[in-house]
């Protein structure tokens, strides 16, 4: 049974990997540092890098994109050569990695290395039957109207080359072997998880073999157990391009057509993830994308991604976004950039695969050259799992529910295996499903597209152009009419499109495109933030015009604690001006006619007053004097993160009390106690305080009178901070013992004696503690 989709909750950036972090230098420090880095050396010409290096334990510096031969030189133009892997000592933290490399002059930027996840949802028994999702007689229009084109048009070509950034692709998978992509060695790809980028006859990197469950092998000189693959590549591939009419279990949307000796397009596998971990390094990634375009690739099919990430990808992943662009802008290319003869198309195309978060941003789908591909079920809905908003171009067929996506599977996964070729059962096929299964049906209708209308003079923006041209109508998810997955898949309806715009078969160049009125378009620098209550957060936006049209701009605040303001385009959030609670605010920009508009969505946090965490014990003033300085901040803590303002006050004016920066002062002004209360308030005026008693003595006069003159009460203090035996007795003026009483007193405890019954006249008070006797007198009235 298939688990239900994640539940969606608040953003949260993906894993980082412990010690490693991507650095991308600037060209001034790289000419002083570049020779010894490519080395393998870790010591450099730059002394404030070397000082950083050292600090933080780094054992190795190494170039991300390695020397690309004949592309070398759009590699440096693209800025790629900049990016260097940093390995550091793993009890670094990575913000403190972060923070010390970014401080060298010269770094532009540092980025922790974080992990990169497969987007399938579920992995169930092969069932031929549910290959819905290409031709579906029984629920028409669900599907991606594919017949129409393999009968007309074409089933594809062998020019084009889709890259299958993911698992390994089995090789040895009878209905994908004839579609592959091969190298003049014979390697059908790069394994980018296992491989050292020296691409010697030895590297392990040309290693693309399927690792099941619960194997070993001996890596990096020690024996390895790795969780296994889920033949995730295979079944993404044989979505593109398992071959056609072969007698075999499946077909592949730009499959070809075996019987009739029409081959397909050619699958490349470039593996991120190979059976270790269930995740793959960003590194990778990155390197894997440009590989592909280094190697004939003008589609790069990506179906995985980070978890909840609400950061753009300049932010979030500048290498990967260098990757991206490098391969939008030379996929078919020389490297100067003019389109290669036997190149179908100038430029690429980049899919990604939405995520399954029910989430609604991805730092990588949202980014604006990129294809961005949510997933439907069986029914044409939305899937309940896919991520989903405004960036997400396309929606394809990726399955809900019990409507997985049938595909092949490496033999090694599936239960059957491929007995020899032969169809037994359903060997070497299985359902799986998530937008990893929607993006490759994208990917496949796109290199149907190429293989038809491609040639010289046809560009990745035409592609594009035609395979938006044919989307249908927005797609929602079940019951949840707000979350958009993007425009429906329709191949018949893209090459009629084409068709009626004027491209015609075999690339003859650009066409002008139909005018057709465009929305405008609002982007938020971010989607979801979080306040504390003491916070004022500014969140900006920026809002374009497709055609040049003015637009007028509204904001729904969803509280009283948004203020909006058009002319700066800013959303100011006071955290304190409404209840706490999760908000919605929508930024709509209309032309006129048409509206486009951004969410955001902010949580008001819960005020905290502030807590006391230590106390002051009671202390002596020597005098007039001695004054005391204390730091006291840290005596109290507030759990929103706030710095709450200190103040003092003390019951008695024998002290003076002060605050500054965190610091108390207690300065005597006369002798005497008093009780000295600090408070700690915070911004919103909740508040926490401790107490303290503080004597003033006099170093001159060790027992003090409270009053000298007396009719009732008589209260003695003494000069110690700590209760004392003391030993009193009374005279008279005549000498006679009057009163004779052994007590613990002390400058906080004093002795308090009801002398109301003695008669009028002079005593002496004589008071014996520490060995030594002290005399005071007094006049009862």
């Amino acid at each position: 049974m298939n688990p239900q989709a994640p539940t969606p909750s608040e953003p949260e950036v993906s894993e980082e990997i412990p010690g490693k972090a991507t650095v991308e230098f600037s060209d001034e420090l790289l000419a002083l540092i570049e020779g010894q880095l490519d080395a393998g050396e870790v010591k450099t010409k730059s002394a404030a890098l070397n000082v950083v290096l050292e600090e933080l334990g780094i054992v190795s510096l190494r170039r991300v994109f390695p020397y690309a031969g004949e592309y070398e030189g759009r590699t440096r133009r693209s800025g790629l050569h900049r990016f260097y892997r940093v390995t550091y000592a793993t009890g670094v933290s990575s913000t403190k990695a972060v923070m010390d490399l970014s401080s060298v002059p010269g770094v532009i930027s540092v980025t922790p290395a974080h992990r990169l996840y497969k987007r399938t949802v579920s992995f169930d028994d092969p069932q031929f039957s549910q290959q819905w999702h290409y031709i579906n007689k029984s629920t028409p229009g669900v599907d991606i109207n594919v017949q129409g084109v393999w009968e007309s048009y074409t089933k594809g070509d062998p020019r084009v080359v889709v890259s299958v950034i993911d698992e390994p692709v089995d090789a040895s998978c009878p209905d994908l072997a004839a579609n592959l992509w091969k190298d003049a060695q014979g390697h059908t790809g790069y394994n980018f998880a296992r491989g050292n980028l020296s691409y010697s006859a030895t590297d392990p990197g040309w290693d693309l073999s399927i690792r099941p469950e619960g194997g070993k092998e001996k890596y990096n000189g020690k024996w390895e157990y790795y969780n296994g693959d889920i033949g995730h590549g295979t079944h993404v591939a044989g979505t593109i391009s398992a071959v056609n009419n072969n007698g075999l279990a499946v077909c592949g949307i730009a499959g070809g057509d075996y019987a009739n000796g029409i081959p397909g397009v050619r699958v490349q596998s470039c593996a991120i993830f190979s059976g270790w971990d269930g995740y793959a390094e960003d590194e990778a990634a990155a390197a894997a994308m440009k590989w592909g375009v280094d190697h004939g690739a003008v589609i790069s099919q990506n179906s995985w991604g980070p978890s909840k990430v609400s950061t753009p990808i300049a932010q979030y992943d500048p290498m990967m976004k260098a990757a991206i662009d490098y391969f939008i802008e030379y996929a078919g290319c020389y490297d100067n950039g003019e389109q290669r003869p036997d190149s179908p198309m100038k430029g690429g195309l980049v899919f990604f695969a939405a995520g399954n978060d029910a989430y609604n941003y991805d730092p990588y789908g949202a980014y604006e050259p990129v294809i961005s591909v949510g997933a439907t079920g069986a029914t044409g809905k939305g899937s309940s799992y896919s991520n989903y908003g405004s960036w997400v171009d396309i929606a394809a067929p990726g399955g809900d529910d019990y409507d997985d996506i049938y595909s092949t599977l490496p033999a090694a996964i599936n239960d059957y295996g491929y007995n020899g070729g032969s169809v037994v059962s359903t060997p070497g096929y299985g359902g799986m499903q998530g937008t990893s299964m929607a993006c490759p049906h994208a990917s496949g209708v796109a290199a149907l597209i190429i293989s038809y209308f491609g040639g010289p003079g046809f560009t990745a923006e035409d592609a594009r152009r035609i395979l938006n041209g044919g989307l249908g109508a927005t797609v929602s998810v079940v019951n949840k009419s707000s979350r958009k997955v993007g425009k429906k898949l329709d191949a018949l309806a893209s090459f009629q499109w084409a068709l009626a715009n004027g491209y015609t078969a075999g690339g003859g160049g650009s066409v002008d495109p139909p005018v057709v009125q465009r929305p405008p378009v609002v982007e938020l620098s971010q989607t979801n933030i979080t306040v504390k209550a003491h916070e004022s957060v500014e969140v900006t936006y920026t809002v374009s015009d497709p055609d040049g049209d003015p637009v007028t701009v509204t904001c729904e605040t969803g509280s009283i604690a948004l203020k909006h303001d058009a002319s700066a385009q800013k959303l100011t959030i006071d955290g304190w001006k409404a209840n706490p609670g999760t908000y919605t605010a929508t930024v709509t920009a209309s032309d006129g006619t048409l509206e486009g508009s951004a969410t955001l969505k902010y949580t008001l946090l819960q005020n905290h007053a502030p807590k006391a965490k230590g106390e002051l014990g009671e202390f002596l003033l020597n005098g007039l004097d001695d004054v005391k300085s204390f730091k006291v901040d840290a005596l109290f803590e507030d759990e929103d993160g706030e710095t709450p303002t200190l103040s003092a006050k003390a019951d008695d004016p024998c002290v003076y009390v002060g605050m500054a920066a965190g610091r108390l002062t207690v300065s005597p002004r006369s002798y005497g106690i008093a009780n000295v209360t600090i408070t700690a308030s915070d911004f919103l005026g909740a508040d926490a305080s401790i107490s303290f008693r503080v004597a003033v003595v006099n170093p001159d006069q060790p027992v003090q009178l409270v009053e000298e003159v007396v009719s009732s009460e008589l209260e003695l203090r003494i000069e110690t901070a700590t209760p004392t035996a003391v030993k009193l007795a009374i005279y008279a003026s005549t000498g006679g013992l009057v009163y004779k009483k052994e007590t613990l007193a002390s400058a906080f405890l004093p002795i308090q004696l009801n002398v109301a019954g003695l008669a009028p006249g002079r005593y002496t008070a004589e008071l014996t503690y520490n060995d030594v006797t002290h005399r005071v007198r007094f006049i009862k009235y």
